[in-house]
Order: C-alpha cells, then sequence, then structure tokens
C-alpha cells in the first residue's frame, strides 16, 4: 500500500472519529435536584389541606378520614417533583389529637412509639423447596401493617412536643377549637430542609357555600 493510500485511510479514520464524538452525548452524572421545590409543596400541602379539614367540619364529616386519604393523595403527587419529601400532621379537635406520621422514621411523643408509614420492616420469608429451606429477607413498608403502627391518638394538651431523629419540635394547641400542625421535611445527601407549621390558625376559616 502507497502512502498516499496511507494518507487516505488515516484521514477516513479521525473523520469517523470526529463524527462519533459529535453525536454522541457525553456520559455525565448529574445529581438531580430533590429539594428544589420544597417550599411550593410545603405551602401548597398546608393550604390545601387546611381547605379539606374546613371541607369537613362544615360538612359534618370525619375529618381524621378525610385528610390521610387526601395527605397519601398528596404525597403521590409531591413524591414526582421531589422523592425525599415525608410529612407528619396533628389534628386537634379540641379534646383529643390525632397524629399521622407519613415520615421514614420513627417519632416519639412521650411513652407513645409511632413509626414511620414509609419505614421499611424487613421481614423474613421461608421457602421450602425439596426438604430444603431457604431463608430471604424481605423489606415491607409498615403502613402495611395497619393504620395503628403509623397514627396515635392522645389527649389535648397546650403544648405537644414530639421527638424526630433526636431533635424535639414543639406544637402549640389549646381547645378553643380544631387545629392542624404540620411538619414536612426534604433530605438531600447532607442537606436537610424542614418546613414546621406550629402556628394558632383555628379551624373553620371560613363559610363554605
Amino acid at each position: 500500500m502507497n502512502k498516499r493510500g496511507q494518507f487516505y485511510i488515516i484521514m477516513i479514520v479521525i473523520l469517523c472519529m470526529a463524527i462519533f464524538t459529535i453525536t454522541t452525548k457525553n456520559n455525565q452524572v448529574e445529581e438531580p435536584i430533590l429539594i428544589g421545590d420544597f417550599n411550593e409543596l410545603s405551602q401548597n400541602y398546608v393550604v390545601e389541606a387546611s381547605n379539606i379539614v374546613n371541607y369537613a367540619i362544615y360538612n359534618n364529616e370525619n375529618v381524621s378520614k378525610i385528610l390521610p386519604n387526601f395527605t397519601e393523595s398528596f404525597l403521590v403527587y409531591a413524591k414526582e417533583k421531589n422523592p425525599s419529601i415525608h410529612l407528619f400532621y396533628i389534628y386537634n379537635n379540641g379534646s383529643s389529637v390525632n397524629f399521622r406520621n407519613y415520615l421514614d422514621e420513627t417519632t416519639f411523643y412521650e411513652n407513645n412509639t409511632i413509626f414511620g408509614s414509609e419505614q421499611d420492616s424487613v421481614n423474613q420469608v421461608v421457602l421450602s423447596v425439596a426438604g430444603k429451606e431457604f431463608v430471604h429477607q424481605v423489606p415491607v413498608k409498615v403502613k402495611n401493617f395497619g393504620d395503628e403502627f403509623v397514627s396515635s391518638e392522645f389527649p389535648s394538651a397546650e403544648l405537644v412536643t414530639l421527638r424526630v431523629g433526636g431533635i424535639f419540635h414543639n406544637f402549640k394547641l389549646d381547645s378553643t377549637g380544631p387545629q392542624l400542625r404540620v411538619y414536612l421535611e426534604s433530605q438531600q445527601g447532607n442537606i436537610m430542609q424542614v418546613y414546621h407549621v406550629s402556628g394558632t390558625e383555628q379551624f373553620p376559616k371560613e363559610v363554605f357555600p
């Protein structure tokens, strides 16, 4: 092969490599932004959950049944935008407090332990095949075991202090009327964002037509 032929072969190889480089996307490791919409989602939940409570009161419906349904639907929607978002709420009807934990960790109130609905409980599944037993560890969300594991009801108090991950969170309550308190969190790496509503808003807020 003469030098001119070698030159053309080299040029074709270089041209092919250039085309491949231009048309092929570089592999990049991009860390998703998980907490970018956190504040917006948190505010949206607080507003809509308050509306749900208000609507239920005016229609003589059971808040403790309607609010969990709304919250679970909200979390399905919210996790599409921010998979790390979790929350719990406290609903005070004036005489008793209903607490529901949608975190992925346990929450403590005085002597009460309330598991997070998104916590994994590792269970063993034993299969017997041809006289041999095979044991498998299967993670199951705590919420699948029933509401009694992820919720609690206790007498109303002026101050409810909950411990989450070793941190205490205070929520002011009173017996003058229904109240909703909310805690939301989102974590990406070592960054934790918390949205904590512990004010004094009362229900009903307005009269629905």
